[in-house]
């Protein structure tokens, strides 16, 4: 199968969902899922078909590729080096690629006149020629609707409605905004308060850049470029800001003023909590900014902090696209950098060679509640981060012993 949606999983139709909503009619949400399914997807892999199923979809600045074996090959059908498996590649290769298969596709239609089978398949370079609707294309990306967009910024529509949201009349990649690409990771429903934060982040990331943030951000990318999966990449690039910094696995208690002392602005907003915990972003050669989401959790210090060093992570780690880069804190942020930006965090506040030394190394010492306690007092962590993040690094002998100490903690300390 081959896909057309970036975000399938999120971009479901009224019953695209992955369980029917309750009250409705079972095969009526089936049928709405294939047709949701039929319009995204084009089957390749159907019965005697010679090549394997096949679905791609983009995350963020890469493609996700997953493909299958079919069902019934025909004889003599070839043989593939690999049957199924997933494979994630840049969007700046994929893109090339993707549209010199369909403008190669067009050619062929044409010349067995087929042309006016499809409206793109007339184009010499269908994709780079079709410019798609813009409004249509913020809504897809952003998953907000216009109206909402426009309630959510004071009615403001068209030209106006893309300047608040830090687009120029120019861009065509909805996508070329913090704002644009912290609304993609933001809950559905958005209070009005979160505009504010938002446009302060347009206003100050629209600012002078600073050549300190960026020439970090350069080391801290290099470092996690080789590692297996977003954890590991935050990891190493926490790893490599802690250098920088000169802490050599001391507590790290005021991440703000480092994030103030590269460049980044830093404020906070009431009004938003709804929303998450955090928005921040990047324009490239310009400003960088992070802003908190202040609530009854963002009152205590570990929370903030924690945010501030995810923050960082975003800012440090995520790829430009569109010339910007934009992250929130909240369940629906995209998993590969909600991952890595909380690896980063978690690192960065508690790298692991100061688990080792003050475990000593030892399997389970870090579950004593003392000691776990002057972890956690020590390195300004939450319960939930200083126990994860053990577990995660192998001090910790099982999940269970973990999630104990969640349980034992977690209403004090978060």
């Amino acid at each position: 199968m081959i896909a057309a949606s970036e975000r399938p999983h999120e971009n479901l139709d009224q019953w695209g969902s992955a369980a029917p909503p309750t009250g409705f009619d079972e095969d009526q949400w089936l049928e709405s899922r294939e047709a949701w399914w039929g319009r995204h997807f084009a089957l390749s892999g159907a019965e005697g078909a010679l090549l394997p199923n096949l679905a791609v979809a983009r995350s963020h600045d890469s493609l996700v590729c997953e493909w299958s074996p079919t069902r019934f090959p025909l004889p003599g059908a070839p043989r593939w080096l690999r049957e199924g498996g997933v494979r994630v590649v840049p969007w700046s290769a994929a893109e090339e690629a993707i549209a010199g298969f369909v403008a190669f596709v067009a050619e062929w239609l044409r010349g067995e006149g087929l042309a006016e089978a499809y409206g793109w398949a007339p184009r010499a370079d269908p994709l780079r020629e079709i410019k798609a609707d813009r409004e249509l294309t913020l809504e897809l990306f952003t998953c907000h609707t216009v109206a909402e967009l426009s309630g959510l910024f004071g009615g403001r529509v068209g030209t106006s409605l893309r300047q608040s949201l830090g687009l120029g009349e120019s861009d065509q990649d909805p996508s070329a905004s913090p704002v644009t690409q912290a609304l993609r990771d933001l809950p559905p429903s958005l209070p009005p308060g979160v505009a504010d934060p938002l446009g302060w982040l347009r206003d100050h990331t629209s600012a002078a850049a600073d050549g300190r943030l960026w020439a970090l951000r350069a080391t801290a990318a290099e470092a996690g470029r080789e590692a297996g999966s977003p954890v590991d990449a935050g990891y190493a690039s926490a790893n490599v800001v802690r250098r920088h910094l000169g802490l050599n696995g001391e507590p790290l208690l005021d991440v703000e003023r480092v994030c103030h002392g590269l460049g980044i602005r830093c404020e906070q907003f009431d009004g938003a909590a709804e929303a998450g915990h955090m928005v921040a972003g990047a324009r490239e050669g310009f400003g960088a900014a992070a802003v908190i989401l202040k609530s009854e959790r963002m009152d205590a210090d570990w929370a903030r902090r924690f945010e501030w060093a995810r923050a960082l992570g975003h800012i440090l780690l995520d790829s430009f696209r569109g010339g910007a880069v934009g992250a929130a804190s909240s369940p629906y942020c995209l998993g590969d950098r909600r991952r890595r930006s909380g690896a980063f965090a978690a690192e960065l506040l508690l790298p692991h060679n100061a688990i080792a030394r003050v475990t000593g190394g030892v399997l389970d010492a870090g579950a004593r509640p003392d000691l776990f306690a002057v972890i956690m007092h020590r390195f300004g962590t939450g319960a939930r981060t200083t126990a994860n993040h053990l577990f995660n690094h192998r001090f910790l002998s099982s999940s269970a012993v973990r999630d104990d100490l969640i349980d034992r903690f977690a209403a004090h300390w978060g």
